[in-house]
């Protein structure tokens, strides 16, 4: 039974939660700034990939119900004009199912700090994204190698805020850490991302946001079978999401997402067509 089949009934729940819960008095108390909470993403999409799903190797039937979901913990603090994220990447088949290799090694930590500052009456927003992620399973001698398959990224990006739907343009530079291990390599790989987005009020305490975006990658560290980079547009994609701000601090959101794979350099990854993918994401968050 999967989750993503009762996105619409949960959304409209939280619609009810916003109504009977809402607080303007509790929403309107002086925080701190720090956020936690913990958000499951029913499959784990990243630039074109089912990363634990179909592209996993799990199964090549892609009428099977195989996508595999992770869930992210996280922490966050937010000072001046930057936002520290501190967040786990769980496979949800470490919890409850039969986890396979990729899901056994790549749960790691990442720390995120994000910031933005507005410019002209706030009609551009200059952003700025820098983040590490830490992956303790690559140190060890089962991993394969011994190296550290840690990664970095830079990310700024702008957006013209008071353009209708807001289009921002990022540009992230991602690579991996070198350490001291012999014969490792920094790679650099580059992803841009044109996006499109719009937030609408539904009731007092939910907002329905809609977004829209296309990307294209360059990812040299990812080789084709004929030693070439793969480059092309990764992902195009669309989402809905609802937030709901109920008493106490507490938060709850739910999204439907869609992207669309279009380049063969991306979709035949592994060997047989993955264009189409579709998840869900549920969260919760309590501030203070």
């Amino acid at each position: 039974m999967r989750i993503s089949k009762f996105f619409m009934l949960f959304s409209l729940a939280l619609m009810i939660t916003a109504q009977s819960v809402y607080s303007p008095a509790a929403s309107a108390q002086e925080k701190i700034g720090l956020d936690m909470g913990i958000t499951y993403q029913s499959d784990y999409f990243w630039r074109g990939f089912s990363f634990y799903g179909y592209s996993a190797g799990v199964t090549k039937d892609l009428n099977a119900d195989s996508t595999r979901g992770v869930f992210f913990p996280w922490l966050g603090y937010a000072f001046s004009d930057f936002y520290l994220y501190i967040g786990g990447e769980v496979a949800e088949a470490l919890i409850g199912d039969e986890p396979n290799d990729l899901e056994k090694d790549w749960n790691g930590i990442d720390f995120i700090l994000t910031g933005s500052k507005g410019i002209l009456d706030d009609s551009i927003k200059l952003g700025i994204k820098l983040s590490y992620f830490y992956y303790p399973r690559s140190r060890k001698d089962d991993w394969g190698n011994g190296n550290a398959n840690d990664f970095y990224e830079v990310a700024p990006s702008i957006t013209f805020a008071k353009l209708p739907l807001s289009p921002k343009l990022l540009v992230s530079w991602y690579g991996r850490i070198e350490e001291q291990f012999d014969g490792q390599e920094t790679m650099k790989d580059t992803y841009f991302q044109l996006s499109f987005g719009e937030s609408i009020e539904l009731v007092k305490g939910a907002s329905l946001y809609l977004g829209a975006w296309g990307s294209y990658f360059y990812y040299a560290s990812y080789e084709t079978a004929e030693g070439d980079p793969r480059q092309g547009f990764s992902d195009i994609g669309a989402m809905a999401k609802i937030s709901v701000s109920a008493s106490a601090g507490v938060s709850f959101s739910a999204s439907y997402n869609f992207a669309y794979t279009p380049d063969k350099d991306f979709y035949e990854a592994n060997g047989y067509e993955d264009k189409y993918h579709n998840w869900t994401t549920f969260g919760v968050t309590y501030s203070i």
